[in-house]
């Protein structure tokens, strides 16, 4: 990976992600990704070396770990974008991409009961059905 780290392989800046839900979502959706890619590698010792050293399995929960604060860093940050999006009425607004992506991320994380009340998930849902 290249001096931004993750950044190095998104088309996003490091500014952008913070205040564009689609780059947010993204951005989320990879580190998603990272995140279950270490965790099966910490797993199933076989996706890594054979016979890898306890290091490297230390180093992997680290990660995994720094990943994990970095997550829920963001998604405060898209729990309030959503939260303004519901104020403004704007829900219907967002880009299939989006919702798909919103959708993943939330489930993959455990998160579909903090971050998706009833009529948010019908509106989002509504939203990919007729687009």
């Amino acid at each position: 990976m290249g001096p931004r780290g993750i950044l190095d392989s998104l088309k996003i800046s490091e500014t952008s992600y913070a205040d564009k839900p689609m780059d947010l979502s993204n951005y989320l959706l990879i580190r998603t990704k990272e995140k279950m890619i270490l965790e099966a590698k910490l797993e199933n010792k076989d996706l890594v070396m054979s016979q890898a050293p306890l290091e490297n399995d230390i180093d992997l929960a680290k990660q995994i770990d720094t990943i994990r604060r970095d997550i829920d860093e963001n998604f405060v940050k898209l729990d309030r974008m959503l939260s303004i999006a519901k104020d403004r009425e704007e829900l219907n607004d967002f880009p299939v991409a989006f919702v798909t992506n919103l959708l993943y991320i939330i489930s993959i994380n455990g998160l579909h009961t903090q971050l998706l009340s009833e009529d948010s998930l019908k509106a989002y849902l509504d939203i990919i059905v007729k687009k």
